[in-house]
């Protein structure tokens, strides 16, 4: 209790305590008569109280009381049922109706506990009640799209794929991927289901920044909602490739003009007789190649042999081509064949098993392709798995690869050329060398909205570097605490659309990211909010302290007590001397 009395005027103790005590002492003077009789100890006490009361007079006491008060939040997405039981439940609450961006200190500066409706505040504004003990009565998931998931920076050459959850789906309505002119991409049809997962797909041919769309049409072609899908498409990243064969096959003469379709400078090699080759080059100046020694391959991102061409190699360039896998990190693919499968070589092992499979399944074409009858063993800490049809072995900087699929050129012939191109996009982008960007921006948010919080990152090893905004100002950076190359940024986004940010050291760094505005993709973003609001107050369960506010004494009390005492050592002379 003495630990919870304070004074508002704590000041004034010191020269006030001293006064008091010189007062009592002439008091106690006064009244002595030679002895401790009644009346000299009931002086003494009274005169003491009403020296005390006039003290407090001066200091004002306070003492510290526990905030017990209660507020109801009422968020987006709040049931009016719900509402109507809570304040049945208890008259005296305090109710605030929330908005995004709102200050909630004084509001719930007398409240302890706090008891939130709806879909819960926006993530920005949750740590407003870190201090308080909250309930949280979520709201139903909202319906419409709840999760999704693509690739924002995506490839020429790639495919798009659109991964989400429907939450309660009208059976038969259509859900439809659309391209930026409208066209349909893709589209499924929706079951009598609590809730649909989806998946649709998308070639990107075109280098660009885009807005795709999702809609959902009903049973007759009528659109019920359309949501945004932005997508920005990036070149093709430029490879110089060196193939080298034992002699022509159609799998090498598909394979280099893919690669040569898509920009990459590609020479090959195809022997004719012992020391006699074939040059063919793509996209680049004549460059014969004789030798497959370090000095020359140092020219390249990526080595292609066919597997003959690998068990012919002498003792010296298999040393030279490890040398340039390990220490300038070339990257190494071995066409298959059934002679890598079933032989073993001095300078690479991909550790495979027999089965007796002819084909396999790629989940993402729906289809079977032919392979070589193994399988990868995927044992190896250093073995790195290309979806289910190829084998990266990292060595040194490089990296040594092959695949199970044989004769892919024939999905060509077949007219499956989106299948072919995918596969060997996918094969060639993981073998090329990894060039270390010396910036680059990332963010953990995709969806972006109007006048809302947009985080990012920008890892460099410069020092104080900046970030120019597309519309000409510069954004400040905060270094992180943990990671001392990422420097943290925030911006507000005032208008709806594609917007740029530029690494003030190097304009070639940029993140492109797209604007929504508050009314698109609703069931999303409260999706969001309610997950991240039930993760956040289970952590906060618990450890909400124990709050309390300064209240003063009543001064009245005081002054009462002071003109009693006074009174009564003023008056009990007088009746005394009258007796």
């Amino acid at each position: 209790m003495i630990s919870d009395l304070n004074f508002l005027n704590i000041h004034w103790l010191v020269p006030l305590l001293t006064g008091a005590i010189l007062v009592f002492v002439v008091f106690i003077w006064k009244e002595w008569s030679g002895s401790f009789g009644k009346r000299f100890m009931v002086n003494v006490v009274v005169g003491f109280v009403a020296l005390v009361s006039l003290l407090c007079l001066f200091l004002k006491p306070t003492l510290q009381k526990e905030i017990n008060g209660e507020a109801v939040l009422i968020t987006q997405g709040f049931e009016k049922e719900q509402l109507d039981s809570v304040k049945k439940l208890n008259k005296g609450r305090k109710f605030i109706k929330y908005f995004p961006g709102m200050d909630l200190s004084a509001p719930l500066d007398s409240v302890s506990n706090v008891v939130v409706l709806g879909y819960g505040l926006k993530g920005y504004d949750l740590w407003q009640l870190r201090n308080k003990e909250v309930v949280f009565k979520a709201a139903k998931v909202p319906k419409g799209i709840t999760r999704l998931n693509y690739v924002v920076e995506n490839r020429v050459g790639n495919e798009l794929v659109v991964q989400g959850r429907f939450e309660s789906p009208t059976p038969k309505n259509r859900l439809v991927l659309r391209n930026s002119g409208g066209s349909g991409l893709d589209s499924l049809v929706f079951e009598n289901n609590k809730f649909e997962t989806f998946q649709l797909k998308a070639n990107l041919k075109v280098e660009g920044k885009y807005v795709y769309s999702l809609a959902e049409k009903d049973s007759t072609g009528k659109i019920i909602n359309v949501e945004p899908l932005p997508i920005s498409v990036k070149g093709v990243d430029v490879m110089k490739i060196l193939m080298v064969n034992e002699f022509p096959s159609f799998e090498t003469k598909y394979l280099k003009n893919f690669l040569a379709e898509n920009g990459h400078e590609i020479v090959v090699r195809s022997k004719l007789t012992k020391q006699k080759y074939k040059f063919e080059y793509f996209n680049t100046d004549r460059l014969p190649v004789a030798s497959l020694n370090q000095e020359n391959l140092k020219k390249f991102d990526v080595l292609v042999l066919d597997d003959l061409t690998l068990f012919n190699l002498s003792r010296a360039e298999k040393n030279e081509i490890s040398k340039s896998v390990s220490e300038d990190g070339l990257g190494v693919f071995v066409q298959p064949g059934d002679q890598l499968f079933s032989s073993s070589n001095s300078m690479v092992d991909f550790d495979v098993k027999k089965e007796n499979k002819g084909e396999l399944f790629i989940v993402w074409s729906d289809r079977n392709l032919e392979k070589y009858p193994y399988r990868f063993n995927n044992s190896r800490l250093r073995g790195v798995p290309v979806e289910n049809y190829a084998y990266v072995l990292l060595n040194g900087k490089g990296k040594f690869g092959t695949s199970l699929l044989k004769n892919t050129y024939q999905l060509v012939l077949e007219g499956k050329s989106n299948v072919y191109e995918r596969v060997w996009s996918t094969i060639i982008d993981k073998m090329g060398k990894k060039y270390k960007e010396s910036s680059s921006f990332s963010s953990p948010d995709y969806t972006v909205y109007v006048n809302e919080p947009y985080k990012f990152i920008l890892n460099t090893d410069a020092e104080n570097p900046g970030t120019i905004h597309s519309k000409g100002y510069q954004i400040t950076l905060k270094r992180s605490l943990i990671m001392k190359e990422d420097w943290e940024g925030i911006t507000y986004p005032r208008e709806k659309g594609w917007q740029t940010l530029y690494s003030s050291k190097d304009s070639t760094v940029m993140l492109n990211y797209f604007v929504l505005d508050t009314t698109e993709w609703k069931s999303l973003a409260y999706n969001k909010m309610l997950r991240h609001n039930k993760l956040f107050f289970n952590d906060i369960t618990g450890q909400a302290p124990i709050k309390k506010f300064s209240q003063e004494l009543n001064p009245l009390w005081f002054f009462v007590a002071f003109i009693l005492g006074m009174g009564y050592l003023w008056l009990t002379p007088k009746l005394r001397s009258l007796n």
